[in-house]
């Protein structure tokens, strides 16, 4: 997966999503995006998202 700029790894974005239709959203809580989290070379992605816990 290739993203259009650079981001290191371990950033991430803070995003807040607003209340919609039946989605009870939190305007006060943001949504951490870490889109680095997993490398673009992973072929095993069931084990690397468990290492992440």
């Amino acid at each position: 997966m290739q993203y259009g700029r650079k981001i290191e790894r371990g950033h991430y974005e803070a995003v807040t999503l607003a209340p919609r239709d039946w989605v009870s959203n939190n305007r006060k809580l943001a949504v951490a995006i870490y889109r680095t989290a997993i490398p673009d070379t992973c072929n095993d992605l069931p084990t690397e998202f468990e290492a992440l816990a």
